[in-house]
């Protein structure tokens, strides 16, 4: 059995350990990353408070649904404009996680496909408004996904692309 010494008068503990202390090896996350996480997570929070269950929110007030809307276009905004930022400043090659990244924004963008709808008849001003707000976002969109297919993630970029057309012909009719 090891001897461990008892606390010393002075307080001070002693250093002799019944055996050396186990080496970390966690690999610090980069703080980019994990607020991305955070960032995508959020995003998903506000597109479910949004649409929950993938149906319109049909209990939803106008003011409370005109509000979430624009939550969530500037979560959209700025998830987006962080993608594009990232891409610029790594010279045209892709982060890692850019195709996960990007396949969360396009499903939030198909939770709206399935609200607009319901904004059409109750919120037509604040539809035209976000109507004008998508666009640029859609052509950031489109930058990341030429972005994408010169990268090592995965052929899947097509399907994506194939969703965010989708979506872009939607909310932009």
């Amino acid at each position: 059995m090891a001897r461990i010494d008892p606390v010393t008068p002075s307080g001070v503990v002693s250093e002799h350990l019944p055996h050396p202390p186990l080496p970390r090896h966690a690999l610090p996350q980069p703080l980019a990353e994990r607020g991305s996480d955070f960032h995508a997570s959020l995003l998903a929070q506000h597109a479910l408070v949004l649409d929950p269950d993938g149906q319109p929110a049909r209990d939803a007030m106008p003011e409370q649904l005109q509000a979430q809307l624009a939550a969530l276009l500037r979560l959209l905004q700025e998830r987006i404009d962080d993608l594009k930022e990232r891409a610029l400043l790594a010279g045209g090659r892709p982060a890692h996680g850019l195709f996960a990244e990007l396949e969360q924004v396009a499903a939030v963008l198909a939770r709206l496909v399935m609200l607009w709808p319901r904004l059409r008849q109750q919120l037509p001003q604040q539809q035209d408004e976000a109507r004008g707000r998508l666009r640029p976002l859609f052509a950031s969109c489109h930058f990341l996904l030429r972005v994408l297919q010169h990268s090592a993630e995965p052929d899947d970029w097509q399907q994506l692309a194939a969703s965010l057309e989708e979506s872009e012909r939607s909310l932009s009719a």
